[in-house]
């Protein structure tokens, strides 16, 4: 129900029965069992989780009968370190549903699958390839893959993604040229993990007189249309490819002769200083009548005065008369 840490020299040994040598109740969600060495043997099976903890990290833990090493029917286990073996039984790990497993370190050995999961759809679970060997029972749709830094996990087959790329540039369809060839990448993930693949993968062309597939290299050999088949287990995916004719070649063109450059004198010829214009006259007056001089009302006025005079004397001389 607690705390249970084995360590050092300890040993633990467990004769034959269905219960196991240590376990953790159900219903202790924070119960927790931590083996980091010692020396442990059981008969039946060793370590029972159900829904607390495990976590082994050295020691040396093997049971001699039909007993796994580590039955987790639920919870978290965690294997970093140690030797875990079962002689006689199918595995050495136990994995029931809604487990959360990750084995990282150790060495795993059983006659038949290191890892065993019951159910692979509630199951989280991560092995080290050179730890051991996961296996799972049949669940269609599922299965177990191993990553490309070297771990096995399992999934469904159809949550994996292809991608593939050609020079470094990820492709959906593929166009060459005829007679060219183009080296191809394919890469599959399962969520964030990168899955390693076998090769080839690309194993079925459709029309294999218009292109050819070999460890990565396609081959266009005539003009027309395919398909290439992607495959992982039950995941695949096609990838359409065409091939086109070369481009033809034109004929080269007589190169243009040089036209003479003309060259721009650097400097214009100074033009010769144009004679000042002489300065323009007063502009008339508007009614542009020409304003007479004084001395041209004199001689009329003088004329004027003296018929006036005159007029005066004879009318007075007249008048004295009568």
């Amino acid at each position: 129900m607690g705390d249970l840490a084995i360590t050092g020299n300890a040993e633990v040994t467990k004769g034959a029965s269905s219960s196991a040598a240590i376990g953790n109740l159900p219903n202790y969600s924070d119960a927790k069992i931590t083996v980091s060495g010692g020396n442990l043997k059981s008969e039946s099976d060793l370590i029972r989780n159900y829904e607390g903890s495990v976590e082994i990290s050295g020691g040396e833990s093997t049971t001699t009968g039909a007993g796994s090493v580590v039955r987790n029917s639920s919870g978290n286990l965690t294997i970093t370190g140690g030797t875990l073996t079962a002689e006689s039984a199918d595995n050495a790990v136990y994995v029931g549903s809604n487990s959360k497993v990750n084995i990282t370190g150790a060495t795993i050995k059983s006659t038949n699958g290191s890892v065993y999961v019951e159910d692979p759809i509630t199951t989280e679970i991560e092995v080290d390839k050179n730890s051991g060997t996961l296996k799972t029972k049949e669940v269609e749709g599922y299965g177990v893959f191993l990553t490309k830094d070297g771990k096995e996990i399992t999934g469904k087959y159809e949550d994996i993604i292809f991608k593939v790329t050609i020079d470094g540039k990820e492709v959906t369809d593929i166009e060459l040229v005829y007679g060219n060839e183009a080296n191809i990448v394919l890469t599959a993930f399962l969520g964030s993990e990168e899955l390693e693949l076998s090769n080839p993968v690309l194993s079925e062309v459709e029309d294999a007189q218009v292109t050819a597939y070999s460890d990565g290299k396609l081959t266009a050999l005539k003009v027309g249309s395919t398909k290439l088949s992607v495959k992982l287990g039950e995941a695949s995916s096609t990838i359409n490819v065409t091939v086109v004719a070369a481009a033809q070649e034109q004929p080269e063109q007589p190169e243009e002769p040089e036209q003479p450059e003309i060259t721009e004198p650097s400097e214009q010829p100074e033009q010769p200083e144009q004679p000042e214009e002489p300065e323009q006259a007063e502009q008339e007056t508007e009614d542009n009548i020409d304003t007479p001089a004084t001395g041209d009302y004199i001689i009329p006025a003088t004329i004027i005065l003296v018929v006036v005079v005159a007029a005066n004397v004879i009318y007075f001389i007249r008048k004295k008369t009568k």
